[in-house]
């Protein structure tokens, strides 16, 4: 059953607390109450998965939700797309698109990362890149999430995305031993990591990043400069003492979005420059505000 207003549920399966339907944190009415069911039979019936399927009652796609374990009995459902936006209808500057779709990146790898808060749309501009850019330079792509969130899987022009659920295999780092052993030995190809939430996978993409992959990533952060220090912080924490150092030699593109009052997006972006390497190197992510506003302004100025 197909509610695309609906964009929440959280629910209990043991009767004890309301269903609140989102958005509007509004208790369940009686036309919400067929779909209420069908989840809490979903999760019941498959209580340790993070994703569930329903088949559309009308024929179309099946009716796609993540499952999140809040507390015994009580569980918070997000309703999933049943296809990936492309990247030109999500809203991003030119200049943006231009930077994540740079052919560049392809032969020389890297890493790029979307920072932003809860509900920024990280993930959207994740999966629409990874799709972009296989219509637009080929290779292939594979995506670790938890759970695979927008449907990146098949071919996108002359390239080809394969998503790995690393719930199904142990988590994030086992994920990435996974997808190591998957990447074909001489096509270029991309890593998706859905995202950066512990300290040793934060070091590995590092790794992998200056190892000459391409390695898109999400993060959660209020800044560009808190959102790299954070992740830098958090690989040494990992024992990768040269933390700074990988990142500035394999940081490519860090971008930041957010929504304003009005649901407008607002981006900001921090392409590969020397003096801005040279910054991270040193560890000093304070001088890269400056940066990242002198990049803004010369982009306003382009217009």
């Amino acid at each position: 059953m197909s509610m695309p207003l609906i964009t929440d549920v959280h629910l209990s399966t043991d009767g004890r607390g309301p269903a609140i339907i989102f958005p509007g944190q509004q208790l369940a009415q009686v036309e919400h109450q067929a779909l209420v069911d069908q989840l809490i039979a979903g999760v019941k019936e498959h209580p340790d998965r993070k994703k569930i399927e329903f088949e559309a009652v009308d024929g179309g796609a099946a009716d796609r939700w993540r499952v999140q374990r809040m507390r015994t009995g009580r569980y918070a459902l997000r309703h999933l797309r049943n296809h990936c936006p492309d990247l030109d209808a999500l809203g991003l500057p030119q200049w943006v698109k231009a930077l994540l779709l740079d052919a560049k990146t392809r032969e020389k790898g890297g890493l790029i990362v979307i920072f932003g808060l809860t509900g920024a749309g990280k993930t959207v501009t994740f999966g629409a890149t990874i799709t972009a850019r296989l219509r637009l330079h080929g290779g292939y792509a594979l995506t670790l999430e938890d759970p695979p969130e927008d449907l990146l899987e098949g071919a996108h022009g002359t390239g080809y995305c394969e998503q790995i659920d690393v719930s199904e295999l142990g988590g994030f780092e086992s994920g990435i031993h996974t997808a190591m052993r998957c990447f074909p030995a001489k096509d270029p190809s991309m890593l998706g990591f859905g995202e950066v939430i512990n300290n040793e996978t934060a070091a590995q993409l590092f790794r992998l990043a200056g190892d000459g992959h391409l390695v898109l990533a999400t993060a959660h952060a209020k800044t560009i400069d808190a959102g790299l220090e954070r992740i830098a912080a958090m690989a040494r924490a990992a024992g990768e003492v040269n933390a700074n150092e990988l990142l500035s030699t394999s940081l490519q593109l860090a971008i930041h979005q957010r929504f304003d009052d009005k649901g407008q997006l607002e981006v900001t972006a921090l392409p590969r420059e020397h003096k801005i390497t040279s910054h991270i190197s040193r560890g000093d992510y304070a001088a890269l505000k400056p940066e990242i506003e002198r990049v803004r302004i010369s982009h306003l100025k382009d217009r």
